[in-house]
């Protein structure tokens, strides 16, 4: 692939837009971008999924989520809907509405909810790490 600038017989730099022929090695570019991209994602969530009980037995096992936003922002810039799905996601997570019902949905997640850690835990995520380490 050719698209960088090209030194003329002058001495002056031209350049030259990629062509037809320079596609596949673009398609590979972008698949390439694209997996790291995903491989971020799912790597910022796996954490947000281990962060946010840690961040709640540190508070005393339940928070409001007004308190919740105000510690985890100042600790990742996940957006407020990732950091949504993952609280519903977690096992180990339940949201309780003023009144004393559970949210279900991320989406319906309010500041003056209540977030906090379930009475019995899953073991689910002690499961996951079992292996050797990477070196």
């Amino acid at each position: 692939m050719n698209t960088q600038a090209n030194q003329s017989q002058k001495g002056s730099l031209t350049t030259r837009w990629a062509t037809l022929d320079d596609l596949p090695a673009l398609r590979s570019l972008m698949v390439r971008a694209i997996d790291a991209l995903q491989t971020d994602f799912l790597s910022a969530k796996t954490q947000l999924l281990d962060d946010i009980p840690r961040l709640l037995t540190e508070a005393g096992d339940a928070i409001s989520v007004i308190e919740f936003y105000e510690s985890i922002y100042n600790v990742t810039p996940a957006h407020a809907d990732d950091v949504h799905s993952a609280i519903i996601e977690n096992p180990d997570l339940e949201v309780i509405t003023p009144a004393g019902g559970e949210r279900r949905k991320a989406n319906t997640i309010a500041v003056n909810d209540i977030l906090k850690l379930k009475n019995q835990r899953s073991f689910f995520p002690m499961f996951l790490n079992v292996g050797p380490k990477p070196k």
